[in-house]
């Protein structure tokens, strides 16, 4: 299983939307990536990338760069 972190990471350690995100979810797909964790402050943008690109890939949405690591590596809290 292929897994990508999609995100840009600020100086100040926050996570921003990534622009484009319709066609970085079809880079995604064509490299092979089959999860995909994504900014929560990108989830308003899923209603930008079509239904086909959509069932491709399991979203898994992401707070902060410390809960990116942990749910890429399937790793809970508690």
């Amino acid at each position: 299983m292929s897994t990508v972190i999609i995100g840009n990471l600020t100086e100040g350690f926050t996570i921003s939307k990534v622009d484009e995100f319709a066609n970085m979810l079809q880079v995604c797909v064509d490299a092979g990536a089959n999860k995909v964790l994504i900014p929560a402050a990108q989830v308003t943008d899923l209603q930008t990338v079509p239904n086909e690109l959509i069932v491709k890939v399991q979203s898994i949405f992401y707070a902060d760069p410390i809960d990116a690591v942990f749910k890429a590596l399937g790793v809970g809290f508690g």
